[in-house]
């Protein structure tokens, strides 16, 4: 269930803008 809902979420993140997604990962990095 819970990948589940990560595979949503990023999903949705990528619906959102991928944009944001961008700098999410960068910070991780």
């Amino acid at each position: 269930v819970l990948a589940f809902a990560v595979v949503l979420i990023h999903r949705a993140y990528e619906v959102i803008g991928a944009d944001d997604m961008n700098e999410m990962k960068s910070t991780d990095s």
